[in-house]
């Protein structure tokens, strides 16, 4: 669309999107002010008006408000859903009367880089959808981001699959394989091996508190699209109050050597980068010569850089090591290992009705409640009666909606209702999924020991990832008894008509469905440390914690604050040009500000 425009967003867009869309392109592409999608009309003299929306049926309500109040005025609208046009969304648009009035479109937005081994397709309920509502549209919309993958890095040879909606994807990008005809897999495979996991097969991560700085960031402040908004002082010369915005990536030359780290490592790893620091300013008293003053003054920026993101890491690891060590903190995290262990049901029992009496945060009360029913099978009768009753007393009606909506995926039950051949010990002793001397371990051990990243819990998901790729060649046969009681299926083929890739290193994309948690992120980089043959991507459908696991599966019925930990924080990077609603509008121009992440 030609010539200055107005950009209206849907809410949950505004965070992808500026991944994709800086504010530097937008404002040369046009963009002069943008608003965030309401129920209200809005004024404006540009005539032209995008808007990008997700395909939701009271979002095309909104839009229909907004083209009637544009009407008179002769603007130019188009409407663009993301990531593709529904059938219901069309036909609402059509009943409201303004089909002859806009243009309709859709925006492919699917596998979005979070950062150099990171993809997400930043779908926050896609779970809920899946499994609570039977809605499979974003199982769609992960089987054709496969089937662009492959249009440019070639057919992915080996395929292995874990799951019923991982099951679902495989048969979806088989059926659209044979649509498209063989031709357009033409570019010699860069993949070797793509491995479907779907989140159901693995409930029991996301309900562990993560270790690692990066985790332990998320759960404690909340990390969204990248950025983490801190309310306490961390960037130097500038209050909480105004809102500072820290990005969190690879191009943090600090973060990266932190991010994966147990947090009882990281103040060693911060020390050791001051140190390092401190030796090559220290080099500038050395120089003689004009080549040596002129490579010190070229390094001088990143140096610069690398110091003011020390200073905002050790305040961040400051700030967490004062959280992590109040009582309350340490009690709730050796219920959990106490869960894991399986060794005394009636501690962790006793604790959860602690919690309830006190009134604790109601999710994080529901996230030991079904990390017990998991690891047990369910919950005996008795203790599934006595929670549902003092959850309700204490909560209010509404939690008993909740309650039923984490029964039917499987997150709370009671014993006999589920895989009876189901046994947490079998797995957890089978695969060596727990121990508890973890961080006794050498600092290079526990630098790539996989237990480190929940101190003493190795990610069940990340282990059966390791299982499939091991090097004597077996993969899941060594365990397919095992894998017999996950639920869904399992699947392992070669695709016909696949070339094998180049040899060296194996390229092996993990993708997980229904989402992946920052520590079982941490997890598959320690495996590329440690292994010889493989290097392993991820795709996701969202990056998770247990917080906000949860919350997407309460989120029709909870509307009020005491159920919710805390609102989870962050702003994303288009927001540098001041999204607004209809009551204050921003200038791109006027408040556009460098935050480093305009490059990227």
């Amino acid at each position: 669309m030609a010539g200055d425009k107005i950009l209206v967003l849907d809410d949950q867009l505004v965070g992808p999107l500026g991944l994709v869309a800086p504010s530097t392109f937008l404002k040369e592409n046009g963009v002069k002010k943008i608003f965030k999608l309401t129920d209200k009309p809005f004024d404006t003299d540009l005539k032209n008006v995008i808007y990008i929306v997700r395909p939701r049926m009271h979002l095309m309500k909104w839009i229909g408000n907004q083209v009637s109040h544009f009407k008179k005025a002769g603007k130019n609208i188009s409407v663009f859903l993301v990531p593709r046009k529904t059938l219901i969304c069309e036909r609402i648009l059509e009943e409201i009367g303004i089909v002859g009035d806009i243009k309709v479109g859709e925006f492919a937005l699917d596998l979005i880089p979070m950062d150099d081994d990171i993809l997400s397709m930043e779908i926050p309920s896609s779970f809920k959808e899946c499994n609570l509502d039977g809605d499979l549209s974003s199982l769609y919309y992960v089987a054709r981001s496969i089937m662009k993958l492959q249009s440019f890095y070639g057919l992915i040879p080996h395929i292995k699959v874990k799951g019923e909606n991982a099951r679902n994807v495989y048969d979806m990008v088989l059926r659209m394989r044979k649509q498209v005809g063989s031709e357009v897999f033409n570019a010699a495979p860069e993949i070797n091996t793509l491995i479907l996991i779907d989140r159901k097969v693995d409930l029991i991560t996301p309900m562990v508190t993560q270790h690692t700085y990066e985790g332990l960031i998320d759960e404690l402040f909340g990390i969204k699209h990248n950025i983490f908004q801190p309310q306490f002082q961390c960037v130097p010369d500038v209050p909480p109050s105004s809102n500072p915005k820290v990005l969190l990536n690879s191009n943090d030359n600090i973060y990266s050597r932190i991010r994966d780290l147990n947090q009882q490592l990281v103040g060693r790893s911060l020390n050791k980068s001051a140190l390092e620091i401190d030796k090559k300013t220290q080099a500038k008293k050395d120089l003689k010569t004009v080549q040596q003053i002129k490579e010190f003054t070229e390094k001088l920026p990143m140096l610069q850089e690398d110091k003011k993101n020390l200073e905002i890491h050790i305040k961040i690891a400051e700030h967490i090591n004062h959280l992590i060590g109040k009582s309350s903190f340490r009690k709730y995290v050796q219920a959990q290992l106490e869960a894991l262990g399986g060794d005394d049901e009636r501690t962790v029992t006793s604790y959860i009705e602690e919690m309830i009496d006190k009134q604790e945060p109601l999710i994080k009360v529901l996230r030991l409640l079904c990390l017990q029913s998991v690891t047990q099978n369910g919950l005996k009768k008795v203790n599934f009666e006595n929670f549902r009753r003092d959850i309700v007393q204490s909560y209010g009606i509404e939690s008993l909606l909740i309650l039923n909506n984490l029964d039917k995926c499987g997150l709370i039950k009671k014993q006999g209702e589920g895989n009876r051949k189901y046994s947490w010990r079998n797995f957890s002793t089978g695969l060596f999924l727990y121990k508890e001397d973890t961080m006794e371990l050498p600092d290079d051990k526990s630098r790539t020991d996989i237990h480190a990243v929940h101190s003493g819990y190795a990610p069940l998901s990340v282990t059966l990832v390791e299982r499939a790729m091991a090097e004597d060649g077996k993969g899941w046969n060594l365990i397919a008894d095992l894998l017999e009681h996950l639920p869904g299926d399992r699947v392992e083929v070669v695709q016909k008509g696949a070339m094998d890739t180049q040899p060296g290193k194996k390229v092996v994309l993990v993708y997980y469905i229904g989402g992946i948690t920052f520590a079982e992120l941490s997890a598959l980089r320690y495996l590329n440390e440690v292994s010889q043959h493989c290097e392993y991507i991820v795709a996701t459908t969202k990056l998770i914690n247990g917080d906000t696991f949860l919350e997407t599966l309460i989120e029709d019925v909870d509307n009020s604050s005491r159920f919710k930990k805390r609102a989870v924080s962050g702003l994303s990077l288009i927001q540098s040009i001041s999204v607004q609603d209809d009551r204050n509008v921003s200038s791109p121009g006027d408040e556009v500000k460098s935050d480093g992440g305009d490059e990227k």
